[in-house]
C-alpha cells in the first residue's frame, strides 16, 4: 500500500510500527514535486529514501507554469487553482527553464520533467496532460538529457530554503563537533531509518 499527500513524520512512524509489528509496510509515496516547489527536500524526499520508498511526483509543471505558457499572456488552470502561489523566483525560474529548452530545441515542459528524472532516490513523474499533443510532449522528455551546467543553472534558481536543523547540521562545524574531524573515514553500514552522516555534505563555515 500507498500513501498520497501525507507528512514525513507519519509515513515514518506508519513504517517503523509496521517494522517492530511484522506488519506490511508502506511502499510508496504519491507528493507535489516540481522545480517551482522543492519543499518536499525538507523532510519528505529524505524520509522516502531512508525507507527505500519510491516517490511518485504529481503537479509536474506546476499548472501549467513550467510550460512557460502563462509568460506568454496564455490562460490555464493557474488562473482558478494558483497552488503554486507567487514565490519570490518563480518567474526566475520559468524564464531560466525557457531559456534552456530555445537554447536545445526542446520545450519547456520537457526540461522540467527531464529536470525530476535526476532528482535522487527514485523518483516516478506522473504525468498529468489533458491533451494527446501534451502527452507526446511529456513523454518525448524520456530522451532529454540535461548537461552539468544546465542543471546547475536551474538547481541554483529553484533551490529550497531548508530551515532548522537542516541548514544548521549542515555546516563543517556542526559535522565536526558531532562526528569529529575525521567523519568522512566513517564506514556507516547502518541501514533503512538511519541518517548517514555522509549524505549531510557539511558547508564551509562562515565564522
Amino acid at each position: 500500500m500507498g500513501v498520497s499527500d501525507w507528512p514525513a513524520w507519519e509515513v515514518a512512524q506508519a513504517n517503523t510500527l509496521a517494522d517492530l509489528r511484522d506488519w506490511s509496510p508502506l511502499v510508496g509515496l504519491q507528493i507535489r514535486y516540481n522545480l517551482l516547489d522543492r519543499t518536499p527536500e525538507r523532510e519528505l524526499l529524505p524520509m522516502a529514501r531512508a525507507f527505500d520508498l519510491p516517490v511518485v511526483a504529481w503537479g509536474l509543471l506546476a499548472e501549467g507554469r513550467l510550460t512557460g505558457k502563462y509568460l506568454r499572456g496564455e490562460t490555464g488552470r493557474l488562473d482558478v487553482d494558483p497552488t503554486t502561489g507567487s514565490g519570490e523566483n518563480n518567474e526566475a525560474v520559468v524564464r531560466q527553464v525557457v531559456a534552456i529548452a530555445e537554447e536545445a530545441g526542446w520545450s519547456p515542459a520537457q526540461v522540467a520533467l527531464a529536470w525530476l528524472r535526476t532528482r535522487p532516490g527514485t523518483v516516478v513523474p506522473l504525468l498529468g496532460a489533458s491533451k494527446e499533443h501534451q502527452l507526446v510532449d511529456n513523454l518525448g522528455s524520456a530522451a532529454v538529457i540535461l548537461d552539468d551546467a544546465q542543471l546547475a543553472r536551474l538547481d541554483e534558481l529553484s533551490a529550497p530554503t531548508l530551515g532548522f536543523p537542516h541548514d544548521f547540521v549542515r555546516k563543517e562545524w556542526t559535522t565536526i563537533a558531532a562526528y569529529g574531524d575525521q567523519w568522512r573515514e566513517v564506514d556507516d553500514r547502518r541501514t533503512t531509518v538511519r541518517r548517514y552522516v555522509n549524505d549531510a555534505a557539511p558547508q564551509p563555515s562562515k565564522q
